[in-house]
């Protein structure tokens, strides 16, 4: 995917147009498959570019008035960044109280105002409501906006049957679809439960951490080595006996998950619960997502492995080549 950034080319926007006719012609030729953009306003906006990265989340909602119609429009994919606002929208921050010691915004200034957490407050309140945590209701919120080519984990075959139900069918074990939230976590997005009457449930909204899980190992696999670096150079914390808290340790094991192209979690997180896990990838091998089927302690049977992580790794790898069509 050819990444063109943000259109800041003068009044007539000439530049920008020939930007874009430029690339157009990169996908005729065969050259490059498709054009993203990041941060581009929606007057700018065309059927040329596959996708589109914005800020969204529920404190910044200013894409809803220009930019998701423009994508409607179009038919271009809206891909938010910083959907928990940094962190602000994970329930962690409280007013009058200290930033969590190394969360992101123990740092970063000028998130925490009054006016942030009057929001935040009134949104924990909706959500107590309901019955929904803070997480679910910023997740879900922009979840259920938009269309298929929006979301991409609500894409339909046209009988209706999602790859990730025909994946539970044929495992019978709880299958979710989890988001990377930048560097900061794994966000569920998406679930479909098994018949088992013992089962894992993970609720939308949930976060989990990037080095401990399957969902997340299938995503570092596959960044850059900076991010990678970026994720290991500080303290990896300890959920468990099986945790992988040592940096080294952690990039050899995602070297193998590369190779096989599947990630293992076993009791790394949450005891009791294992899981097995394959990205969603744009075209330039970028994980979007990551698929996992989860499964109690109980009927985790390495020997399986093989067959378990090839099915899970075929229905990302159908996820990733029906979000490139």
């Amino acid at each position: 995917m050819g990444g063109h950034g943000s259109a800041d080319d003068g009044a007539d926007g000439r530049q920008g147009r020939e930007t874009v006719a430029a690339l157009r012609e990169l996908v005729d030729e065969g050259k490059i498959r498709y054009i993203g953009c990041s941060n581009f306003p929606a007057e700018h906006l065309t059927d040329a570019f596959m996708s589109v990265q914005a800020r969204y989340h529920l404190l910044d909602r200013g894409v809803e008035e220009d930019l998701i119609p423009a994508c409607l429009r179009d038919g271009v994919g809206l891909l938010p960044y910083y959907p928990l606002a940094n962190g602000l929208l994970s329930g962690k921050y409280r007013r009058g109280e200290e930033p969590p010691p190394g969360s992101r915004l123990s740092w970063r200034q000028g998130w925490l105002t009054d006016a942030a957490l009057d929001r935040v407050e009134a949104l924990t309140a909706y959500g107590a409501e309901r019955g929904l945590t803070l997480l679910q209701v910023a997740v879900g919120a922009l979840a259920r906006l938009g269309t298929d080519r929006i979301d991409l984990y609500q894409y339909h075959e046209p009988d209706g049957v999602t790859a990730l139900i025909r994946l539970r069918d044929e495992l019978n074990e709880t299958i979710h679809l989890s988001v990377p939230d930048a560097l900061h976590c794994m966000v569920v997005v998406d679930r479909v439960d098994c018949d088992h009457p013992v089962r894992t449930f993970h609720a939308i909204g949930d976060t989990s951490p990037l080095h401990a899980t399957a969902a997340g190992n299938s995503v570092l696999a596959h960044l850059d080595k900076s991010e990678m670096d970026e994720v290991t150079a500080g303290t990896l914390e300890g959920y468990g006996e099986e945790t992988i808290t040592d940096p080294e340790e952690l990039r050899a094991e995602l070297r193998r998950v590369r190779e096989r192209g599947y990630a293992v979690n076993h009791n790394q997180y949450l005891q009791g619960v294992c899981a097995i896990a394959a990205p969603v990838l744009d075209g330039e091998g970028t994980p979007l997502a990551a698929v996992a089927a989860s499964l109690p302690d109980s009927r985790f049977e390495p020997r399986r492995l093989p067959g378990l992580g090839r099915l899970v790794a075929e229905t990302a790898a159908e996820i990733t080549a029906r979000h490139l069509a």
